[in-house]
């Protein structure tokens, strides 16, 4: 899961990665027998790459000591054992925008499910900031907060390819226009634009061959 949109406004500091994972077994010298630490993740059922993401997240946390039971399930039990907070992880994608709305709606407690509460008096000030300094004051904040005690955890980034008929034209420069850049009026097809960017956001603007 991406972090919201901190990493938008540049005049936030940076906070260093955490890089390393350490788990801690009793001392058998002690007296106490070694204990894995044991969770269960939620996933959506019937769905090949949150299964792959799911086996291979369950391999590399064993080698370090950590056993995941994975449990599948649909769509809408997933939603509803979110927003009752049921779960001790949940594996799933969340969309973001540059809008830092859709961060409240990720990571406020009320709209997030589950005991998280750690932002929501950032969140709060922040949907109430009405000038540039404030708003860069509430993210900044926000930022150390997701590093201190992060809601959730980015795992993967997928891929995804779109097939378009060529009996459409894609308007790239107007998808331009649409993200808040200038189009400068042409019109051109998908493969003149950069192939890792999506396209679905402009269909709106889509035509049909000869129509125009």
């Amino acid at each position: 899961m991406k972090i919201g949109n901190a990493h938008e406004h540049r005049a936030i500091p940076r906070y260093p990665p955490v890089t390393q994972i350490e788990v801690r077994h009793p001392n058998p010298a002690a007296g106490h027998m070694p204990s894995r630490f044991r969770f269960k993740c939620l996933t959506v059922e019937r769905n090949a790459t949150f299964e792959k993401i799911a086996i291979l997240l369950q391999k590399q946390l064993y080698d370090i000591g950590v056993d995941m039971e994975i449990e599948t399930v649909s769509l809408d039990q997933l939603g509803a054992r979110f927003t009752a907070g049921n779960y001790d992880a949940i594996l799933a994608e969340r969309t973001t925008a540059r809008s830092l709305y859709w961060t409240y709606i990720a990571f406020h407690s009320t709209k997030l499910g589950g005991p998280y509460k750690s932002a929501d008096a950032t969140l709060d000030h922040l949907r109430g900031a009405t000038d540039d300094s404030t708003v860069r004051a509430d993210v900044s904040d926000l930022q150390r907060i997701f590093h201190e005690d992060p809601p959730a955890i980015f795992i993967a980034w997928p891929k995804v390819a779109r097939v378009v008929s060529t009996k459409f034209v894609v308007p790239i420069d107007s998808r331009k226009s649409a993200q808040g850049r200038e189009s400068d009026g042409r019109t051109e097809t998908a493969d003149t634009e950069d192939p890792g960017a999506d396209i679905i956001p402009t269909i709106y603007l889509w035509h049909a061959v000869g129509s125009r």
